[in-house]
């Protein structure tokens, strides 16, 4: 069984993660640039570089499998979140991020 402490831990980097997607997007459409943008920014290159760097899978969940097996499909419920929104996390916001990025870059890179 995998320990409380670790699911809860998993789902609050998750939520920042999102939230971070989230800001993102919204500076990219608004056009705000600030700090808090820039961490974000930061934030979420280190994640996907993990992420990257460990074949497109999260350390975290390598790390759950040590107290628990994998269902039938891989699975291994090692947030708190709901089964479908772990398994579609990255999916769901790769497009706002991509997005959001986008729009940012265009607006660094077009005269006032």
């Amino acid at each position: 069984m995998i320990p409380y402490w670790l699911k809860l831990t998993h789902t609050l980097i998750a939520f920042f993660m999102t939230a971070c997607i989230a800001y993102v997007f919204y500076c990219g459409v608004t056009g705000v640039q600030n700090i808090l943008l820039w961490m974000s920014i930061a934030a979420l290159t280190v994640e996907i570089t993990v992420f990257a760097m460990n074949g497109r899978r999260c350390p975290m969940t390598t790390y759950a499998e040590q107290f628990s097996v994998p269902d039938a499909d891989g699975f291994v419920g090692d947030t708190l979140l709901p089964r479908w929104w772990s398994l579609n996390m990255v999916k769901v916001t790769a497009a706002p991020l991509f997005i959001g990025l986008t729009l940012i870059l265009l607006r660094l890179l077009t005269p006032l």
